[in-house]
This record gives structure tokens, sequence and C-alpha cells, in this order.
């Protein structure tokens, strides 16, 4: 009968550990009915091992990153979370990689670890949501949290990334900053902020890197573009959409990632689509990664746009003068 009680309770605390990428708290295990005498023994014979003050993991696991966020937040307890970048991670935002683990614990609780970065405040649990069995902040939440710690263009950038994958709306977010009422939390402020600066029919950018280009274009003067304009010939033909055209100049700036332009029918596309903005008299200058992780490069590519558009001035000022006329004879 003992024996078959240890059975059960080997199986319930395997079950708990492998459902939180194979590690498990001292409470979880008395919750499972091992006693005490029995971590002990679990421990002398290496069917577990130590990680964290009352954290153990199984041997012989992967020792990932996930593994270690959870028992960080095992070491917790109740009521912590992986929160601000470990969160980012985990409802994949944009620019965030595995790296240093944070968590919020609740303020009673002492940091005894080393490990990693504790944030000690009590988070609703309204605002968490869990991730592969790991308490994480919600997306509204982590936003909220990381926005005021990062430069305003980068923070644009995870804004835009959230709202284009669906992780939250700008009406979600205008409830939430609406709800605080006064100036409230910075990162609120922050959110509310970019919030306000969007318009509620505003679309994100298709892609982060398209974002990165807006802003550098913005950042030069450059910035009387329509972000993603269908463009037709005088005939009322179709062309492209560009990603940041300059309308009376036909000249577009598009930002091309990896992604959606390795194919062999997405090269032939592309082709046929360069081939029909040139013969309508458009120039297109392609943007890449590379421009933006080497400086000289990216200065060459933005003196290339700027001396066009300047080329074109004289285009432009012919599409104004014949806007002009339409308005009059209208």
């Amino acid at each position: 009968m003992v024996h078959s009680a240890m059975l059960l309770a080997m199986e319930v605390w395997r079950h708990v550990a492998k459902c939180q990428h194979h590690v498990i708290s001292r409470a979880q295990l008395i919750e499972s009915n091992v006693r005490p005498s029995g971590v002990r023994h679990l421990l002398r014979t290496g069917e577990l091992e130590r990680i964290l003050p009352d954290v153990y993991r199984i041997p012989g696991t992967a020792d990932t990153w996930h593994q270690r966020l959870s028992a960080a937040c095992l070491w917790g307890g109740p009521g912590t979370v992986a929160s601000y970048r470990s969160a980012a991670v985990r409802h994949t935002l944009d620019g965030f990689e595995a790296g240093p683990i944070e968590i919020s614990v609740p303020k009673q609780r002492q940091h005894g670890g080393r490990k990693f970065k504790v944030h000690r405040v009590l988070v609703d649990p309204k605002q968490t949501t869990a991730e592969d069995g790991i308490p994480v902040t919600n997306a509204h939440r982590t936003l909220r949290d990381l926005l005021p710690t990062l430069p305003p263009a980068r923070a644009e950038r995870v804004l835009d990334g959230a709202l284009r994958k669906g992780l939250v709306s700008l009406a979600s977010l205008k409830r939430l900053v609406d709800a605080d009422g006064g100036m409230g939390h910075r990162g609120v402020r922050a959110m509310r902020a970019l919030v306000n600066a969007r318009d509620p029919e505003y679309q994100p950018s298709a892609s982060e890197l398209q974002t990165r280009t807006r802003q550098w274009l913005v950042a030069a003067g450059l910035d009387w573009f329509v972000e993603e304009q269908d463009i037709y010939d005088d005939d009322g033909n179709w062309l492209a959409r560009p990603d940041c055209p300059f309308l009376d100049e036909k000249v577009g700036v598009e930002a091309v990632g990896r992604k959606y332009h390795t194919g062999k029918e997405d090269f032939e596309n592309d082709a046929a689509r360069r081939s029909r903005l040139a013969s309508n008299e458009w120039l297109l200058f392609e943007v890449t990664w590379r421009d933006f992780v080497e400086p000289e490069r990216g200065a060459q590519r933005l003196s290339e746009i700027r001396r066009a558009l300047d080329l074109r001035k004289p285009m432009a000022a012919a599409a104004a003068a014949r806007r002009r006329e339409q308005s009059v004879s209208v």
C-alpha cells in the first residue's frame, strides 16, 4: 500500500515537472504527497537536483532558457511571473531574444537569487497569462512595463509589432490608458503618448524593417511619402504598392527582407514589379537590414534617395501644377 502511494506520488510530481520544463518546487512536491524525507531521498539518489533554493530539476533534461525562466518563477512563489524582457520573448515582440531573465515578484518575497533580475511588485492576476507552462505578464502589461525603458524609436517599433501580430489593438490599449484616469504609471504615460499619436484607423507597417525604414526617412527630413500607397499608370492599371512612395517625384523606397523575397516566385514577382514601375518613370530604392547595420552603407543609400528626389523636383512641381489646374476646372 505504501509502495503504491509512493509510485502515485512520483507519477504526479513528474507530470507537474514535465509541464514546467522539467522543474518543480519543494512546495509542489509536498502537494504531490512527497514527504520532506522523500524530497531529501530524491536529492540523495540523484532523481532531482537543486538549482535554486527550494527549486529542483530532473537531471538529464535539457538546460534551456525556458527551463531557467520557469525555475525562477517557481523560486518567486505564488504571484511571480515572467515580465519585462523575458515576457517580451514569450510574446515574440520584435527585437527581443532569450537573454537575462526578468521576473516580477510580490513585494513580500525576499530576493535570495543572483541569477536573474527581480522586480518587486505584485502584478494584478488579471494582467497575467500562461505561456507553455510559464506564468507571464500579458501583452498589455508587458508593453506597459517595457515602453518607458526603451528609446522612443524602438518603443514605436515594438508597439507596431504588437499591433501587427494582433497581440493588442489600439482600442484595447486606449481602454487601458483611459482606465488609468490621470497621469498614472510612467508606463501608462508612455503608452498614452504612443496611442494618442495614432489615428483610430492606423495600420502598422507590414514588418519591423518597414517601420525602421519609415523612421529612418522621417529622421532624415524626407517625410512627405504616403506609406503603402497603391500606384497606377495613366490608364488606371495597377503597378505596385511601394512601402514608402514619394508620389509627385515618382520615387519609391522599399524595405526588402529575406522572409518574403527569397523564393523563385518572389524573385519573378519582384522583377515584374520593378519593370512595371520603370516603364512608368518610377525609381525604386530597396533598403535592407545591412543599411542599418552598416552606417556607411546606410548613409550612401540615403544620399542616393535624397539626390533622386532633388533631381525630380521639376517633375513634382509639374504634378502639383496639374492638381491645381484640375481643382480649378472642377
